[in-house]
């Protein structure tokens, strides 16, 4: 069942291609068919890929999604009005087995099949279908490049539209502020992994893919642990005057990431996403201005306990130091070893030994705020305060967060 459409418009230098898993969407497709069909720059090809578990066609409790993916397709073939590849991975036979599975296992297919097509210059467009843009969002994703043409990637500004239903909308906003407050944090000490990765939030030229040798497959997470290695190669673009707006339903179709955070935060389950104290990033910040003097000498740091949790010694930096030659090439190394996975980790770790509460935790980021505005939140309650007051925190650190991402260099 796969098809094939290609555009009779003549082709510029450099394309879109888009890529979108697509799982039990028949209810997203048609809006989304429409917001591609909208956007003011017209030279893309979008690329499906129509995903599930092979056994499904043997299990009546599944057959209902097995069914939605059929009329999927059904309705991409028949209804898309631009150039479109669809990959098969849904029909009987053709489906994922039990090791390779999920929406990690569907974008790395979807990027591989558009190396086979693209130029070296043109962009990759991550997206899924229940995410909103606007008809401007793709022009604006390529001017960004072409403004930045050595970056090797683009994170979007997102942002979670409500549903109007209270326990939900607090759900969201409550997983908001703990992303954007880890984004802040993480600028506020001016590390390189500062982005936030959302896997319908981000682009990034093939040429990049390409250097980087691709992506590892994961069943979930692939956003984060791509654009890591992207960052460990290059600049990433993090300004945009365009936003995306992913949905906020609940799932449990991968392990972490939105749905299930939505889904533990419904049951008040917050464990796996703390408001991490802004003391927590300012160790990593005092580890990061050592840097220069670890190229010398072992010199104690902040860090140094996590260090020894995580790899039995403070002393990782011994084998880095014998391989550099300048200390410009020692903290990027040491970049390279304390990177976006190991910061969370740091964090998680440090965050276990603190008896504060997320409320107090988030009261060291309203110095950020305008004066104005800290007033309102002296007192919030993510279980208590109304949903409005969460959303106008939302909103506030969602402006602090973009003027963040404009003024900080690409390169950090």
């Amino acid at each position: 069942m796969n098809n094939e459409r290609i555009s009779s418009i003549r082709p510029e230098k450099r394309h879109i291609r888009v890529a979108i898993p697509l799982l039990r969407e028949y209810e997203n497709i048609a809006g989304l068919i429409a917001m591609l069909h909208a956007q003011t720059f017209t030279h893309f090809h979008v690329y499906f890929c129509i995903n599930q578990p092979d056994y499904w066609w043997n299990d009546k409790d599944k057959m209902e999604s097995c069914l939605d993916n059929r009329k999927t397709f059904e309705y991409i073939r028949e209804k898309a009005p631009f150039a479109f590849t669809v990959i098969d991975k849904f029909s009987k036979g053709k489906g994922w087995d039990e090791k390779k599975k999920g929406v990690g296992w569907a974008r790395k297919i979807l990027y591989e099949k558009i190396l086979t097509d693209a130029n070296e210059d043109d962009i990759i467009i991550s997206l899924d279908a229940d995410t909103g843009f606007y008809p401007g969002y793709f022009q604006a994703v390529k001017d960004a490049f072409e403004r930045n043409p050595g970056a090797f990637a683009l994170t979007v500004p997102y942002y979670h539209p409500l549903s109007g239903n209270t326990a939900p909308d607090r759900a969201i906003l409550r997983y908001e502020i703990y992303l954007r407050t880890y984004l802040i944090g993480l600028f506020s000490i001016r590390s390189p992994y500062a982005f936030t990765a959302i896997g319908s939030a981000m682009a990034f030229p093939v040429w990049a893919y390409r250097k980087i040798g691709g992506m590892k497959a994961y069943e979930s997470g692939e956003d984060f642990y791509l654009l890591q290695k992207l960052r460990k190669s290059g600049d990433i673009i993090r300004c945009l005057e365009q936003n995306v707006y992913p949905s906020s339903r609940i799932s449990d179709r991968v392990p972490f990431g939105t749905g299930p955070a939505m889904q533990s935060g419904i049951r008040g389950d917050w464990d796996k996403y703390p408001i991490f104290s802004l003391e927590s990033f300012r160790k990593i910040g005092a580890f990061y201005d050592l840097l220069p003097d670890l190229f010398s000498r072992q010199t104690a740091s902040p860090t140094d306990d996590f260090f020894v949790s995580r790899f039995g010694t403070s002393n990782i930096w011994e084998n880095i130091r014998q391989n550099s030659t300048t200390v410009e090439q020692f903290i990027k190394k040491a970049h390279q070893k304390f990177d976006g996975l190991r910061i969370l980790q740091f964090l998680r770790y440090d965050h276990r030994k603190t008896l504060q509460s997320d409320e107090q935790n988030l009261q060291t980021y309203l110095s950020f705020l305008p004066e104005r505005e800290r007033d309102a939140f002296e007192q919030l309650s993510f279980q208590d305060s109304p949903v409005s007051l969460l959303d106008k925190l939302r909103n506030d650190l969602f402006e602090y967060e973009k003027k963040l991402r404009c003024q900080t260099p690409n390169s950090l």
